[in-house]
């Protein structure tokens, strides 16, 4: 593997989706809301315009980022990966409502 570069994911989720297995986790409504690079940078804390740098990267990154995880790879080294699901049922408790 020397030199090789692998991609941790067990799945690519959007927003929505984090929201609605957050909502069936914890019992309650989970809503996903966007925010803006731009909302970032006018937070006013420090590093705020570096962190809307880097979403605003990460936004025009996402599909070609999604792109390079080979899953294949992935389940030859780990074939068991653990979804967000079965993190959650290990966890819900321990997240802040």
């Amino acid at each position: 593997m020397a030199g090789r570069r692998v991609s941790v994911a067990g799945a690519v989720l959007t927003g929505a989706q984090y929201a609605a297995a957050l909502s069936l986790a914890l019992g309650e409504p989970v809503t996903y809301q966007a925010v803006s690079p731009d909302m970032i940078r006018a937070a006013g804390f420090p590093g705020a315009g570096e962190v809307g740098n880097m979403l605003q990267y990460l936004i025009a990154a996402a599909p070609d980022i999604a792109q390079l995880i080979d899953f294949e790879l992935l389940r030859e080294l780990n074939p068991r990966p653990q979804s967000f699901d079965a993190w959650l049922a290990v966890h819900r408790d321990t997240i802040p409502r």
